[in-house]
């Protein structure tokens, strides 16, 4: 910790870039890192190769983000939420890097390690957690404006403190964030309770398409219906919590496919059953809860691909368990 905190003192000119598709962490601790710096008196450039999904668009600093590239008088570089510099996308990439020092600030057991400095915690609920706890240490006041977008990210990517890696320090963070001046109930809303009308006819046609087979369900989404509903950034992504309330299911899967042709894969499992593992071997990463990856594959061969691996996960993590209440 001692490390980042010299870095960050030190720079000057800070280019922050979170993941492609962003969710609420993605945006939360990009820019409630943001804002904490430029209470230092740093200048932040806040960055995202893919457009902020427009339930994040009201966020205190959403309109600053852009999908720019580093400028060379930037002096350190940062990475929030992302697992492995691909992930990154068009901003944020091996040749922007260069010479130039990048941080990393990741809570992914998946994470690759690819900073010169990694603050890298497992452990955590959300990157946004860890953002609050390095403001901490390093003297900065948590104001309204960077509490609001921390707390977004905590509550999204705890689903409303209800995943497994809900922990008294979640809970205190997300105490200290509403005490600066976050309002829960109202990011809450926005979160979980507020979604488009294209969004909720996307649903209906997932969740009309879902297939269960030997624990797993799953459902896809083609560019025909995504262009057909006009839908945005964004609105596609509960539909994979849908799944994986299915009471039948220990692994929930959503394959997406993208204009490029390319097919996002967005996992989902019961507690116990751990997805990484699975994700890795799809070149992706994540949570043991929550993963995914990009195959530039057709939507039949990806399918066939992820489900044959997801149903040896779930027989695999069905016998470990028949074997430990015996």
């Amino acid at each position: 910790m001692s490390e980042v905190v010299e870095m960050l003192q030190t720079a000057r000119r800070i280019f922050a870039a979170s993941h492609i598709d962003p969710d609420g962490d993605a945006i939360g601790s990009l820019l409630g890192f943001t804002w904490i710096m430029r209470r230092l008196g740093k200048t932040v450039t806040p960055a995202l190769a893919d457009a902020v999904p427009w339930r994040f668009c009201k966020l205190p600093g959403a309109a600053e983000i852009a999908a720019v590239k580093p400028s060379p008088d930037d002096d350190l570089l940062v990475s929030l939420d992302a697992s492995d510099q691909s992930r990154l996308g068009s901003v944020l990439t091996a040749d922007d890097i260069g010479e130039r020092p990048l941080l990393v600030i990741d809570h992914h057991v998946t994470n690759t390690r690819f900073g010169a400095v990694n603050l890298i915690d497992p452990t955590a609920a959300s990157t946004a957690e860890m953002v609050c706890l390095l403001g901490e240490e390093l003297g900065a006041p948590i104001d309204e404006a960077s509490a609001t977008c921390l707390l977004t990210g905590v509550v999204t990517d705890t689903l409303g403190f209800r995943t497994t890696n809900t922990t008294p320090r979640v809970l205190e963070v997300a105490q200290r964030l509403m005490q600066a001046g976050a309002n829960l109930p109202e990011i809450a809303r926005g979160a979980f309770n507020n979604q488009s009308y294209a969004s909720l006819r996307l649903t209906a046609e997932a969740l009309n398409k879902m297939q269960l087979e030997d624990g797993v369900v799953w459902t896809e989404l083609t560019q025909e219906m995504l262009k057909r509903l006009e839908i945005g950034p964004g609105d596609a992504a509960g539909i994979v919590g849908y799944l994986a309330s299915v009471r039948e299911a220990d692994a929930a899967v959503v394959f997406r496919e993208r204009d490029d042709g390319r097919i996002d894969i967005s996992m989902r499992s019961k507690p116990g059953l751990n997805l990484a593992p699975v994700a890795l071997s799809l070149g992706g990463g994540g949570h043991p809860q929550a993963a995914g990856a990009t195959l530039p594959l057709s939507m039949s061969a990806v399918r066939e691909r992820v489900i044959a691996e997801l149903k040896r996960a779930v027989a695999a993590h069905r016998t470990q368990t028949v074997g430990e209440k015996a």
